[in-house]
């Protein structure tokens, strides 16, 4: 018994190291990797099933059902955006940055801003 719980520590610290080695290979579709995480329950449904011989009951079946579907859905929706998505001309954006409150703003400030309107 000792064993197993020593073996299933060890593959869950592996799943969690792989899987932020993943967002950090991802560092422009961290977004569309990080819908994946949220199949867990979903994995761990099967793999009770199919390694303990748990059927999971009809909750977690529609619950299952609803974070794939859920899943899916964000995927679509990512993947439509990407190719939407207008690409800006290369440098034309190195200026930008991304302000706590969800705004952006230049790199410069207000006054040289001010000093172009003249």
């Amino acid at each position: 018994m000792l064993l197993f719980f020593g073996s299933l520590g060890t593959v869950t610290y592996v799943a969690e190291l792989l899987i932020t080695k993943g967002y950090a290979f991802a560092t422009k579709g961290a977004g569309s990797v990080a819908v994946y995480k949220f199949l867990t329950p979903v994995f761990s449904m099967i793999f009770d099933a199919s390694v303990f011989g748990e059927m999971p009951n009809v909750f977690e079946v529609v619950g299952g059902l609803i974070v794939l579907a859920s899943s899916a859905a964000m995927v679509h929706v990512q993947a439509s955006k990407g190719a939407h998505a207008k690409t800006a001309p290369d440098g034309e954006n190195d200026n930008v940055v991304v302000m706590c409150d969800g705004g952006a703003s230049n790199d410069r400030s207000a006054s040289d801003e001010s000093d172009n309107a003249d």
